[in-house]
């Protein structure tokens, strides 16, 4: 094992040789330009979905307004092809002009009918059925529009007309002539309860779900539409006992099927006998069997499909023999919103953000063979190389950005928990429940586990430093640890040490033999404590800040530490000096004054400092903090929806939000950097050595200054640090920008 000493007798460092290439920055604010996007057709998840032969057609939208919002709405149908039901592939998408009322996903359906597609959305007074022509399957075109009353609830399209559930003050049977699709003409307009959530045709009656407005209990209402243009209620029937009423509907054959809500007990699947069309009889009862709220459902056969968003997500019933309903599979939702389409032996789930593909040639045990990515609740990120991982939930997902104008995806696992990660080398370290689970990512395109090791509680965040592991754990009193643990073997993952800690603690960064994190505190902010962290087994507090207000973020870079406070008399971006770690003292602050947006997420590259701005609207502020004791804001990006992560490698600011992933080009004002290399400290295992990186800097290194053959150092293109392990092999190293 070497010595401290004689691992730097093996790295010469080459300090002030500072050769580089000024590139044409602009003079006047730094700017974010978007360059690339994943995915290419950012989709809002939860929209109903429909297969016809091997494509299918998912529904929503590209950027779902804010609650509440008077904004007009755009609908977006994307294309994908499933003849390989495993690896179901993006071909298209098309978006209806940014003219539609406002929507919400319950009040959203599709049905194909023949070479079309119908959509109709609403949530206010108003609806909209758009109409899409899939003669050329991989390219749908948007060819008709009609504007309706009500918030639209259901859609069922049988030969030349379409018949629409609507919602409101008033609720509506819309009988509409759809021969022309490009010119659907509505034929008439039946009041019917106010409460409609859905619709299904059989023969020449129209069967309306829902509850009366006021009413405690669900109803059902029978239209006849033997002539569509005079449709007319001709009877209805209560089912007194469900109060939450009707919210899946469908008559096939005989029968008639519904799924009931009670808002205190489980909901129940009921079969009807509609023999008599107009007088339906109640023939079977599945109550407090189905613990969940189904939002839609499918009958195909002898077999009747519920997908919703509680409890299971999908489930299957044979009614073989209707008068004894029998469950014969189910699945558990991914997430809280479950539409389904069902088409030859397979069964395709649109949930909140994916779409998962099911065989389901044996009702009773389906099997998942693929799914697809549709949205994201704002994925944590890591950069390391080529690579950019996104953590969505307990989804990895694993993307190639060596071109970052055309992310592609290349792999991804699900995990059994989720939490704070850090991509290092070719592992991943995924800080989720109560222990550390590292990944192998050798082969991006399939992660695999390499090992773990459990934790004395939960854990909260994680910061890797060569060959050693930094993880916060919470207990439920608000205390935790600080553990380190040695990665060296990541089959093998050992426990070095723990410190206790008497608050909740926050996110570690570890520089040389010091770990800095967030405590929370009781009087009112949040402290920035400082533990001396070279031996793992005896770790000690050696310094602490205490600001006044909720740090929301920060980041230690060289020798200051950039802390992102919330509020109070400390809001904005401060900085610190840590250069007597035992006593960080500020000697900068950007306020921010009179700004009503929530400072979120911080990210220090270089010179600059990335700020991400929530609320109202949401922006990348850009602050240049060469001088940390007077930083100064140069720049401002405004981002369509708020940003949940941020990461840069060179020029390339990546961010994440609920759209996925956006690639942001950075330029910044001609100013000459300071390419000087730090002292390197010993860390983990390992010398760390670290300069002031920025855009276009990047280390090399050669193993000869008398003939010199200066190598890029990989991954150091604008970072700001590398682990070195030890070498036999001395080398030089110098700093350039390109």
């Amino acid at each position: 094992m070497k010595t401290t000493s004689q691992l730097f007798r093996r790295l010469a460092l080459v300090l002030g040789m500072t050769t580089f290439l000024i590139s044409a920055w602009a003079q006047n604010q730094a700017t974010l330009t978007p360059i690339g996007q994943w995915p290419e057709y950012p989709l809002g998840g939860g929209g109903p979905v429909g297969a016809a032969g091997s494509y299918v057609y998912l529904a929503g939208r590209p950027h779902p307004p804010p609650q509440g919002s008077s904004e007009k709405a755009t609908l977006r149908l994307v294309t994908l092809d499933v003849s390989s039901p495993s690896q179901p592939r993006y071909l298209s998408h098309v978006d209806t002009p940014n003219d539609l009322p406002v929507w919400d996903y319950y009040g959203m359906a599709m049905q194909i009918h023949g070479t079309n597609a119908y959509v109709v959305l609403g949530s206010g007074p108003l609806s909209t059925l758009e109409a899409f022509d899939l003669s050329q399957p991989a390219v749908p075109r948007l060819v008709g529009s009609l504007t309706l009353s009500g918030a639209a609830s259901g859609i069922d399209v049988i030969g030349d007309h379409a018949f629409v559930s609507a919602r409101g003050q008033a609720g509506w049977l819309h009988v509409i002539d759809v021969s022309n699709p490009a010119h659907p003409t509505l034929r008439t307009s039946v009041s019917v309860m106010r409460v409609a959530v859905g619709v299904s045709v059989a023969g020449n009656y129209a069967y309306v779900g829902g509850r009366h407005s006021g009413a405690s209990y669900a109803s059902v209402e029978i239209i006849d539409i033997s002539d569509p243009g005079q449709a007319a209620v001709v009877g209805a029937f209560d089912i007194p006992q469900y109060d939450g009423g009707v919210r899946a509907i469908a008559a096939e054959g005989s029968l008639l099927h519904c799924y009931l809500r009670n808002y205190s007990t489980p909901g129940a699947y009921q079969v009807f006998d509609r023999t008599d069309p107009l007088n339906p009889s109640l023939i079977s009862s599945c109550e407090d069997s189905i613990d969940r709220v189904a939002v839609s459902i499918q009958v195909v056969g002898s077999l009747v499909f519920l997908g919703g968003n509680g409890g299971v997500g999908f489930c299957i019933i044979d009614v073989a023999d209707p008068r004894n309903p029998q469950i014969r599979g189910q699945v558990d939702p991914v997430e809280d919103f479950v539409r389904l389409n069902v088409a030859n032996d397979l069964a395709y789930l649109c949930e909140s953000s994916q779409l998962r593909v099911l065989d389901i040639k044996d009702p009773a045990a389906p099997v998942q063979l693929g799914q697809f990515d549709t949205g994201f609740w704002g994925p944590l990120l890591s950069i390391e190389g080529d690579l950019a991982c996104l953590l969505d939930g307990p989804r990895l997902r694993v993307l190639n950005v060596s071109n970052p104008r055309g992310p592609t995806l290349v792999g991804a696992k699900d995990l059994e928990y989720t939490g704070p990660f850090k991509v290092l080398g070719s592992y991943g370290y995924v800080a989720a429940g109560s222990f550390l689970q590292i990944l192998d990512l050798s082969n991006p395109s399939q992660p695999v586990e390499a090992g773990r090791i459990s934790l004395p509680g939960r854990c909260g965040s994680i910061d890797v430093v060569g060959n050693r592991a930094y993880v916060t754990v919470s207990t439920d009193n608000w205390t935790g640890w600080l553990t380190v643990i040695d990665v060296a073997n990541a089959i093998a993952p050992v426990e070095l040490g723990s410190l206790y800690l008497l608050d909740s603690p926050g996110a570690p960064q570890v520089v040389g033999d010091f770990a800095y994190l967030r405590l929370g505190d009781s009087f009112g902010g949040d402290g920035l404590v400082v533990l001396n962290v070279r031996d793992p087994s005896q770790m000690v507090e050696v310094g602490r800040y205490q600001f006044i207000g909720g740090l929301a973020a920060f980041q230690v870079v060289g020798r200051y530490a950039y802390g992102l406070v919330r509020g109070s008399e400390d809001k904005g971006l401060n900085v610190l000096d840590l250069a007597d770690p035992a006593h960080p003292t500020r000697v900068g602050r950007y306020p921010w004054e009179g700004e009503t947006l929530a400072l979120e997420e911080l990210l220090v590259q270089g010179r600059y400092a990335f700020v991400t701005l929530h609320g109202d609207t949401n922006r990348v502020d850009i602050l240049d903090v060469g001088d940390p004791t007077q930083p100064v804001k140069v720049g401002e990006y405004y981002a369509e929806r708020a940003v949940s992560a941020l990461a840069m490698a060179g020029n390339i600011l990546y961010t994440t939000s609920d759209t996925g992933l956006t690639v942001l080009d950075f330029y910044a004002p001609n100013t000459s950097p300071n390419l000087r290399l730090n002292t390197p400290v010993l860390s983990g295992g390992v010398a760390v050595l670290t300069w002031d990186g920025g855009p276009g800097i990047k280390l090399q290194k050669t193993t000869s200054l008398t003939a010199p053959d200066w190598q890029d150092v990989p991954g150091t293109l604008g970072q700001s640090l590398i682990a070195l392990p030890p070498t036999d092999t001395a080398a030089f190293f110098r700093l350039i920008q390109q």
